[in-house]
């Protein structure tokens, strides 16, 4: 629940679109009206301590994934926390370190110091890999149709998992466990968003393979 709560929080501040003019997300939003009216600086101040980032890559990935769909929300909005730089702008590792060892979430500092960053360079791999099928796939990715509750999408918009009901909905985007059928690559980068996932857990779990692990399953 924890981390469901906190892909919501970072797709609210850093992902959602509020208008074509607008910067995404409502961090950007309220940081461009403080840089207008020239208070930039207290801005960071108040939120650059590395305390927000501390407890949202915490929340986020402090819990195992057991489905693609929880899977790549939370490394994707990993991947969005740790390349917002101005989440730990007046902050320095000793300061990050004693946040890590005093947020009240257990193995906050193994989440945060290990598995968020594997998380976030496999969802970039990833993404990357979506964005090549999409360059050799020119069109299809921004195509609306009907998709099932629970889908995992891509588009150039970013990611999407479709709400549980209604059970089916329109939505652009081409869907992960489709695409995955015929490239090897995203499938790959898929076992390594896995593996990022499953990384230094007490318990050992065979290493999942490309044609075994398949996109809506965890590998075994």
């Amino acid at each position: 629940m924890l981390a469901s709560v906190a892909c919501r929080v970072v797709h609210v501040m850093l992902v959602k679109r509020y208008g074509r003019d607008k910067p995404k997300g409502l961090f950007r939003q309220v940081q461009s009206r403080y840089a207008t009216a020239g208070k930039r600086a207290e801005f960071l101040k108040a939120i650059g301590d590395g305390a927000l980032y501390t407890v949202l890559l915490a929340a986020l990935t402090k819990p195992e994934a057991h489905s693609i769909a929880s899977l790549v929300q939370q490394a994707d909005a990993a991947y969005h926390v740790m390349n917002c730089p101005d989440l730990v702008a007046v902050s320095d590792p000793d300061q990050l370190t004693t946040l890590m060892q005093n947020v009240i979430i257990r193995d906050a500092a193994f989440a945060v110091g290990e598995r968020s960053m594997g998380l976030a360079a496999a969802m970039k791999k990833l993404t990357a890999c979506l964005q090549e099928w999409d360059r050799v796939n020119p069109g299809l990715a921004d195509r609306s149709s009907l998709q099932r509750a629970g889908s995992v999408l891509w588009s150039a918009e970013g990611w999407e998992v479709t709400p549980r009901t209604p059970a089916e909905t329109y939505r652009g985007g081409v869907k992960l466990d489709t695409v995955v059928m015929d490239d090897t690559d995203i499938q790959f980068a898929i076992d390594e968003l896995w593996r990022a996932m499953r990384e230094g857990r007490a318990s050992t779990d065979a290493t999942p393979t490309a044609n075994g692990s398949g996109a809506g399953l965890p590998p075994t």
